[in-house]
């Protein structure tokens, strides 16, 4: 369907200005399967986006407003930005895992109000800045194997609907339990370095 697209886009714009082609064919790339960029794969009504292990090196531009999963595993995204994800309200789970990203800048979620998983593990995330996860309401929250040698308590600190925090596979020294009482709704947490579960103390 999209190949027969652009041959008809060809016969009809041949006349154009060379720029003004260019721009129509990114435009039609963009625009597959009814919003669905390229090159993602979408569900029938979009609300399922998975752009996993394409090589990407930036988020896709013109996601599917309705999308509630978004699946960005894999790539080689090194930074994200609040304007990425600022169209996508309905957006419920975020999978960024096994990519390049480095820091996450404050307030990058800030316009995710609906955000309820967030996968970050696999990156090079050493630290977490305080405010990287402002305006979230996570229930569930992944940062395994991205180096991390202390808890970031103080980005996790106001995530009060917090279930799930897995910290497996960083070099954490030291977990004290109390540190997690910010926390009231905390039930699993996988300790580092180790694949199984533990509640906090």
């Amino acid at each position: 369907r999209m190949q027969g697209l652009l041959l008809f886009a060809w016969h009809c714009t041949r006349a154009l200005p060379t720029p003004l082609l260019l721009l129509l064919y990114s435009w039609l790339l963009s625009a597959r399967a009814g919003g669905c960029p390229l090159p993602c794969d979408c569900g029938q009504d979009n609300s399922s986006v998975s752009c996993a292990r394409r090589g990407l090196a930036n988020v896709p531009v013109s996601l599917p407003t309705q999308t509630a999963s978004l699946d960005l595993s894999g790539n080689a995204i090194a930074g994200i930005r609040q304007s990425d994800f600022s169209q996508l309200p309905q957006l419920v789970e975020l999978d960024l895992e096994d990519n390049l990203l480095s820091s996450v800048e404050p307030g990058t979620f800030a316009l995710l109000p609906r955000l309820r998983a967030l996968q970050l593990g696999g990156n090079c995330l050493t630290v977490l800045c305080p405010d990287s996860l402002q305006g979230l309401n996570l229930t569930s929250l992944s940062i395994t194997s991205c180096n991390l040698s202390s808890v970031p308590y103080p980005a996790l600190g106001h995530l009060v609907y917090l279930q799930r925090l897995d910290l497996s596979y960083n070099p954490i020294r030291a977990l004290g339990g109390e540190q997690f009482h910010p926390l009231p709704r905390l039930q699993d947490l996988p300790l580092p370095g180790q694949p199984g579960e533990a509640r906090p103390g």
